[in-house]
């Protein structure tokens, strides 16, 4: 009886662990962040070397969520370069993909999108290669974005 347990324990796990996307800045500057679904979310502000964590959640009325990052305060408003990390939760599955809106504001600086045993995200120069980027994992893994990633 307590094996069955253990074993029904460490299937359950991955369905009741909120996992999430730990946002790193590497960069020499405060970038500013806002998560998007029916409504768009609070500024918040991300000082180098700080990150921010977004849990993975999903809006019905979006049908997916996009997390903005700029290099300018008020940039959602002001229509700034911004990199979008855009997701769909279809539990168990995540959606996931980054697109820049307008020019991409890392030009030049590693981005780095990845989890463990999931598919990578990577732009070495900080702009969006060629085709689709498009990826889809478990919704219980972790995920790290690292912008102005170090290399190491």
């Amino acid at each position: 009886m307590l094996f069955l347990a253990a074993l029904l324990l460490s299937l359950l796990t991955p369905l009741i662990t909120a996992s999430s996307f730990a946002i790193q800045n590497n960069c020499d500057q405060t970038l500013y962040l806002w998560s998007v679904g029916g409504t768009t979310g609070p500024q918040y502000e991300i000082a180098p070397g700080d990150r921010y964590l977004e849990k993975f959640y999903s809006d019905a009325s979006s049908g997916g969520i996009s997390v903005e990052i700029s290099k300018v305060a008020d940039g959602i408003n002001q229509g700034a370069p911004r990199l979008v990390l855009a997701y769909n939760l279809d539990y168990p599955k995540l959606w996931y993909d980054l697109v820049p809106q307008g020019s991409s504001p890392f030009a030049g600086q590693l981005v780095d999108l990845s989890g463990d045993g999931c598919p990578e995200i990577e732009w070495v120069d900080g702009e969006r290669p060629d085709g689709s980027t498009a990826k889809i994992c478990w919704s219980y893994v972790d995920m790290e974005l690292s912008l102005c990633k170090l290399d190491g």
